[in-house]
C-alpha cells in the first residue's frame, strides 16, 4: 500500500502518458492522482514518479513496488548490457578491468531495514541466478571470482546466459 506523499500532476503534453498499473495490482483500488508519467523529451524519453516511493518500500519491501520500478525502467533501456533473474536480491554493477567485463554481483539478503536489527552474522545465499549478458560474440569464458569457477555458457542471438549456481555475499563474473 503506498501511503504518499503524492505531489499534484496535471497531465499537459499530447505525447506525456499516465503510468499507473502498480496503484491498480497492489492498492486496495486506484488512489487518486498521478503515481508517475512518460513523455518523448528531445531523442529519447522522460519518466518521473511523483511520490517518495522510499518509506513505503523500507517499511514493506513489496516485491511489486520492486517491480513497478523496474517497470519504468524498462521503457528508458530496453536493452540493458546485462540482465539478471531469480531473485530479487542481487545488485549489479558493471566494469571493466584490463578490457574485460566484469559483472559484480551483490546479495543483499537480510534485514537490513528491520530497526529492531542492529547487527546479523549471517547472509543467506542466493542460488541459481540467470545472468544474461549482451554481447557481439560468444566470450571465450565467463569466470565466478572469487570462486574461480568457469560456468557454462549458452549462446544465442546475441545473448550469453550463464547460470550462477551460488551467489554468497559478492562475487564478480569475469567476461572474457
Amino acid at each position: 500500500m503506498l501511503t504518499g506523499p503524492f505531489q499534484p500532476v496535471g497531465i499537459t503534453g499530447k505525447d506525456t502518458k499516465s503510468v499507473d498499473q502498480f496503484l491498480k495490482s497492489e492498492a486496495d483500488g486506484p488512489a487518486p492522482g498521478v503515481i508517475a508519467t512518460e513523455t518523448s523529451f528531445g531523442k529519447g524519453q522522460l519518466t518521473a514518479v511523483y511520490a517518495d516511493l522510499s518509506l513505503d518500500y523500507q517499511k514493506h519491501q513489496s516485491a511489486k513496488l520492486r517491480d513497478f520500478i523496474a517497470s519504468l525502467t524498462r521503457s528508458l533501456l530496453p536493452k540493458p548490457l546485462v540482465e539478471v533473474s531469480g531473485s530479487h536480491l542481487v545488485h549489479v554493477v558493471l566494469n571493466r578491468q584490463r578490457n574485460q567485463l566484469a559483472v559484480n554481483l551483490i546479495n543483499t539478503g537480510g534485514r537490513h531495514a528491520d530497526p529492531q536489527v542492529f547487527t546479523y552474522d549471517e547472509v543467506p545465499p542466493l542460488t541459481n541466478l540467470t545472468v544474461r549478458l549482451r554481447t557481439d560474440k560468444k566470450p571465450k569464458r565467463i569466470v565466478q571470482q572469487p570462486e574461480n569457477k568457469s560456468l557454462p555458457i549458452r549462446y544465442a542471438d546475441g545473448m550469453a546466459t550463464v547460470i550462477v549456481p551460488q551467489l554468497g555475499v559478492h562475487s564478480v563474473l569475469m567476461v572474457e
